[in-house]
């Protein structure tokens, strides 16, 4: 079965305004861009061509809806292991620290399971509330 084209063949290819939304959309949810020029009917070199800006954008949305999401978890205290995912990617935590302050040393360690994180999590909230 030939693949069915939305354009007539020997025409020029004419994005409309819909038609990059609707890529945007498309690869903001996951779609590959072979699947993305199947639905619009399209080569893919057609869809690079057109849609180059579209595809990257798309792609750089997710990947920061995505890191939102996994932020919003991090600091909400409900999720310990997206807490301790998040400074160890993003603050450059290692399982251990060495932390000097006012010339004393202190070594931080990870906790073995999350339940202490979570009551650590606890612990700092509780704390936060008498102060306010």
């Amino acid at each position: 079965m030939a693949k069915k084209s939305r354009i007539k063949r020997g025409q020029k290819y004419k994005p409309s305004d819909d038609d990059y939304s609707k890529v945007e959309e498309m690869v903001t949810i996951g779609l590959d861009q072979h699947t993305i020029s199947k639905v619009m009917g399209i080569s893919n070199a057609t869809l690079t061509k057109y849609f180059a800006h579209n595809l990257l954008v798309g792609k750089e949305k997710r990947t920061a809806r995505v890191a939102g999401v996994a932020y919003e978890m991090a600091v909400s205290g409900e999720s310990p292991s997206m807490t301790t995912f998040w400074l160890k990617t993003q603050a450059g935590w290692s399982p251990k620290h060495h932390v000097v302050v006012e010339d004393r040393q202190f070594d931080i360690q990870w906790a073995q399971d999350e339940k202490d994180i979570a009551d650590a999590n606890q612990m700092l909230r509780d704390k936060d509330s008498k102060v306010h």
